[in-house]
């Protein structure tokens, strides 16, 4: 598939020219089809960092208000992208902007965290302007739907789509709240029926799931199939480091090696390193291993536990190291820890170098 298959020939060349993102990978092909106009249904997509879901998530807000605005310029839709943080809604709207540089007729944008207001001149001080796309902070749509003179309810009435990223931190509370939070409902109530809904995040709870499923009950649930990709970073790491002297060992996979040799020569010592997904390695006993280096955040405190119990067993001690990017993922893995068991381990927090 081709980014042509889902927008406008325009914002297809933006992408590629002004972002070099060739083509759709997978699991963007997989969140557009259901999230374009056409079937424009609601979509809960759960990916990693780093796989590309801010375009899934853009991409259908912008071919939505471009469509418009080419087609009724003087009765546009508007849309709406929700981000959790001042940074993130620079960053999507630093995207946006690159992406609609140039189209004509042009689309306006603005950016509101909630303390300020930015528009493509720079500061705004009137919060009553509809633009087609705002990307904002969830008290910055607040406060655009609080607007006064009326303003509000226009921009909330020709709303047409709402994404938000990190739907998680947005939306629910607490790890283990099953319901959204009172300000989220208020935000989603205002609302005009038929809204489409794009969330997306890279961790999901349980919890979470029950209470963004329940809220959001005919949305199409997709998620990135990372165990092909995980498997390909894994043989290239063992390949390209052979004084690691690394057995690989993957769940469901045809390997270099088959599984029970994996283990025996990890085992026995002849490999120094086991390379291996958490589901592969779960269950397995080594007494003598010392350290777990966790490539990917858990998605879970159970996940977590599965694979940093492949250490320090039967009263020693050893060491996990779990790398965490910047940003959301440090809150989380910090939530994690907080739901370990008294006692499971020791924490400390180190940058990497």
């Amino acid at each position: 598939m081709r980014w042509r298959d889902f927008v406008r020939p325009a914002l297809a060349k933006a992408v590629r020219a002004r972002l070099s993102v060739l083509e759709p990978n997978a699991m963007q092909c997989e969140a557009l089809r259901p999230a374009m106009r056409g079937e424009a249904r609601d979509l809960l997509l759960v990916a990693q960092t780093g796989s590309g879901k801010t375009l899934a998530l853009l991409l259908p807000l912008l071919e939505s208000v471009t469509r418009a605005v080419e087609q009724r310029p003087s009765a546009a839709c508007t849309a709406l992208l929700l981000a959790p943080s001042d940074v993130l809604v620079e960053q999507h709207a630093a995207t946006a902007r690159t992406l609609l540089a140039g189209l004509d007729p042009p689309v306006e944008l603005d950016c509101d965290t909630g303390a300020s207001l930015t528009g493509v001149g720079g500061l705004l001080e009137d919060a009553s302007r509809v633009p087609s796309l705002l990307v904002a902070t969830a008290a910055g749509a607040r406060r655009r739907l609080e607007a006064s003179g009326g303003a509000g309810r226009e921009w909330a009435a020709r709303l047409a789509a709402v994404a938000i990223d990190e739907a998680d931190a947005v939306l629910c509370g607490r790890p283990h709240d099953t319901a959204l939070r009172p300000d989220a409902d208020a935000l989603l109530d205002a609302l005009p029926a038929g809204t489409q809904h794009l969330l997306a995040t890279a961790f999901l709870t349980s919890e979470h799931e029950v209470a963004l499923t329940r809220r959001f009950r005919r949305a199409v649930r997709v998620s990135e199939h990372s165990t092909a990709g995980q498997r390909g970073v894994m043989g290239r790491l063992v390949a390209e480091m052979p004084q690691l002297r690394a057995a690989l060992l993957c769940e469901g996979a045809a390997a270099p090696e088959g599984s029970a040799e994996a283990v025996a020569r990890f085992a026995s010592g002849e490999a120094r390193a086991l390379v291996c997904t958490a589901a592969a390695a779960r269950g397995l006993d080594f007494p003598r291993l010392r350290h777990v280096l966790l490539f990917d955040m858990p998605k879970d405190v159970a996940g977590f536990v599965h694979s940093a119990g492949r250490t320090a067993r039967r009263g020693k001690e050893g060491l996990v190291t779990c790398l965490v990017e910047s940003g959301a993922e440090v809150g989380r893995f910090r939530q994690l820890h907080a739901l370990l068991p008294a006692r499971a381990l020791e924490f400390s927090a180190a940058p990497a170098s």
